[in-house]
C-alpha cells in the first residue's frame, strides 16, 4: 500500500470495497474481482484507476487470481497492481505532439492554398497597373480568387470551432 501512501494499519481489517484506494465509482471492480476468484478465474491486465492518500489518481493495471486451499477450492484471492501512470502520461504527450504535428501540416497546406489565389490577384493587379487598361476578364478572375480565399477561410474556421460531443448509450 506504500505506492498509495497508506500504512498497513490503515487498511488491515477493511473489506475490499472499503479500501480508500478504490474510488467510489470503481467499487464494482472489487466485487467483480471477488466473484471471479470465487469461480476460480483469473483477471489479467485490467486497466483502471486508483487513488492515493493525497488524492492523486493513478492509472494501474490490475491482475488477480484465486488463492486455493489443499483441496483446490478458492479460499481467497490476490490482487496485483502495476502503476502505469507515467506510461499513460507519456502516451498522452505523444498523442498531443502528433496532433500538433498534424495541425502544423494542415496550417502549411492552408497557407499554400491561400497563397496561390493571392499571388494570382497580385499578378493581375500589377498587370492592370502596367497597362492602364480596364480588363473585365481580369476583374472576374480576381473576384473568383477572392471568393476562393473566403471559402478556404470559412472551412478553416469551421475546423477551428470546438465540436460538441454528445454521448449516448
Amino acid at each position: 500500500m506504500s505506492t498509495f501512501g497508506f500504512t498497513s494499519n490503515e487498511v488491515i481489517g477493511l473489506n475490499v470495497t472499503e479500501l480508500p484506494i478504490i474510488p467510489e465509482e470503481r467499487t464494482f471492480e472489487a466485487n467483480l474481482s471477488r466473484s471471479y476468484a470465487i469461480l476460480g478465474e483469473k483477471i489479467k491486465g485490467y486497466e483502471t484507476i486508483r487513488k492515493t492518500k493525497d488524492n492523486r489518481t493513478l492509472s494501474i493495471i490490475l491482475s488477480s487470481f484465486p488463492l486455493l486451499n489443499e483441496d483446490s477450492t478458492p479460499n481467497g484471492w490476490a490482487v496485483i497492481y502495476k502503476d502505469i501512470t507515467d506510461k499513460k502520461e507519456a502516451q498522452e504527450l505523444l498523442i498531443k505532439s502528433e496532433k500538433l504535428s498534424i495541425a502544423g501540416e494542415l496550417a502549411a497546406g492552408i497557407a499554400h492554398e491561400i497563397r496561390n489565389p493571392i499571388t494570382t490577384i497580385k499578378g493581375f493587379l500589377q498587370l492592370l497597373q502596367a497597362t492602364g487598361n480596364e480588363k473585365q476578364t481580369y476583374y472576374d478572375i480576381m473576384k473568383s480568387e477572392i471568393d476562393r480565399i473566403e471559402l478556404i477561410l470559412s472551412e478553416l474556421l469551421m475546423l477551428a470551432k470546438p465540436q460538441a460531443v454528445h454521448f449516448a448509450p
